[in-house]
């Protein structure tokens, strides 16, 4: 009699706990192949943007901001505290916008290079304008101390700064930017 209770109670501590389990872990994994037959996975690709009072964008609605399609604010940061915005959610200055576009699907990726100027490079202190390279480089922006600019013709590299340009051009320590 002793042994049946010790049976009983040794089967019951394994496989109500493991029956549980097994039940749990198959619903999950049908709630997520159930998902997946009526979805298709998308990436979206965030950035913020900080609004200065002389921006375009600043005193003015979402809905007349003139976003291309594919592109929302998807939140606002203002004061420390995270809005969603509606269309009449007006923009101030000092705000924080989080835009979001889908991914662009093209097989034609544009490559980019990355360029950090070391101590001794012929560019350091020269104007972009003056700098010695192809009319087919286009220099996009500028990194400067954790900072990204959209340099003129009248822009001054500096040691240390991380040139961003469009180039078919082969440069020394360049790392390539798929976009």
């Amino acid at each position: 009699m002793f042994s049946i209770v010790i049976t009983f109670l040794g089967v019951g501590m394994v496989a109500i706990p493991t029956g549980i389990i097994s039940a749990g872990f198959v619903d999950q994994y049908s709630r997520l192949k159930y998902m997946s037959e009526y979805a298709n996975e998308e990436d979206i690709h965030f950035i913020k943007v900080h609004l200065g009072k002389n921006d375009s964008w600043t005193g003015k609605q979402i809905k007349d901001l003139g976003i291309p399609g594919g592109v929302i604010v998807a939140a606002i940061q203002r004061d420390g505290k995270a809005l969603v915005p509606r269309g009449d959610t007006k923009m101030m200055a000092d705000d924080v916008l989080i835009l979001g576009a889908e991914s662009f699907d093209d097989n034609n990726r544009i490559d980019l290079k990355e360029v950090v100027l070391l101590k001794h490079n012929p560019w350091n202190g020269q104007k972009i304008r003056d700098l010695d390279i192809s009319r087919q480089t286009l220099i996009i922006m500028i990194n400067r101390n954790g900072k990204a600019m959209i340099p003129s013709g009248d822009f001054v590299l500096l040691e240390g700064d991380k040139v961003i340009m469009y180039t078919q051009m082969h440069f020394n320590n360049a790392h390539l930017i798929q976009v």
